[in-house]
């Protein structure tokens, strides 16, 4: 990460973002099991893949503002230093794999501490704001008399707005992803099977601090992936870029056309 960009300031706004719509909703309280979610708020980023499919690791924000991160044991030191948090606890993981038949009473526990944190800092209000909760979370939860609602849609609301410091960010990790495609480029051979050209983007992308990569999506040569071959999977793709992710034909037009791809905004109507 580039050494001018103010990261703490960076981070105390978007915390600032989730709170302000804690506010406008009315929301005493939100807790984020989310990855993705739970380093917007407080930039905290340990075990992120593994905590997409396990309930791991959870961050408690109050209207207040205090902020407490429950991580996975015996990593707490993994956050020290973060001005977003006032603490750090070992988490309490309830979800099956880590608390079997306990399940249940482990979510009771789990939402003793959540509710404890709320009734000091989410003042007068009842409405806690989850962004994920299974069915045992969320009885525990209710028999605190605590009413759970929807925290992804907090945090969607809270990112629409891109700060000039989120851009500067935004803008290096382009630039990161960048170099990996062009190390591909310059690895890429005849014979290179796809596993091996596609393991130096993942080097490229571990040694600049990415995260991860979410997706495969490959196209080299004739046997290429059939995504972006003509025919109803090009149609496919176009229509979802222009429907589901709202890119405009022009955009679409130059993408192909930096692929070296002439197809024309009439073309692409049609």
């Amino acid at each position: 990460m580039n050494a001018s960009l103010d990261i703490a300031s960076m981070r105390a706004g978007r915390k600032a973002r989730v709170l302000a719509e804690l506010e406008r909703r009315d929301i005493g309280a939100i807790v984020l099991f989310n990855p993705i979610n739970i380093r917007y708020a407080s930039d905290a980023r340990n075990m992120q893949v593994y905590g997409l499919h396990n309930p791991c690791r959870y961050l408690f924000l109050g209207a207040d503002g205090h902020a407490v991160l429950f991580e996975f044991r015996n990593c707490e030191h993994l956050a020290q230093g973060l001005a977003t948090l006032d603490e750090v606890r070992p988490a309490q993981p309830w979800y099956f794999m880590a608390a079997g038949e306990a399940a249940a009473d482990r979510a009771w526990r789990w939402a003793d501490e959540i509710a404890g944190l709320a009734r000091r800092h989410a003042g007068p209000r009842t409405r806690i704001a989850v962004d994920r909760l299974d069915p045992p979370g969320a009885e525990a939860l209710a028999g605190h008399g605590f009413v759970w609602v929807d925290g992804q849609e907090v945090m969607e609301r809270a990112r629409v707005i891109k700060s000039p410091l989120e851009i500067a960010a935004m803008r290096e990790a382009i630039a990161a992803c960048e170099e990996g495609l062009r190390r591909m480029h310059a690895a890429l051979r005849p014979g290179i099977t796809e596993q091996r050209l596609w393991s130096v983007l993942h080097q490229a992308n571990a040694e600049l601090g990415g995260e991860w990569i979410e997706t495969r999506l490959l196209t080299s040569g004739p046997r290429t992936n059939p995504w972006y071959r003509a025919g109803p999977w090009l149609l496919a793709h176009v229509l979802f870029a222009k429907y589901g992710l709202h890119l405009p034909l022009t955009r679409q037009s130059a993408t192909f056309a930096r692929e070296g791809v002439e197809l024309d905004t009439s073309t692409l109507a049609d």
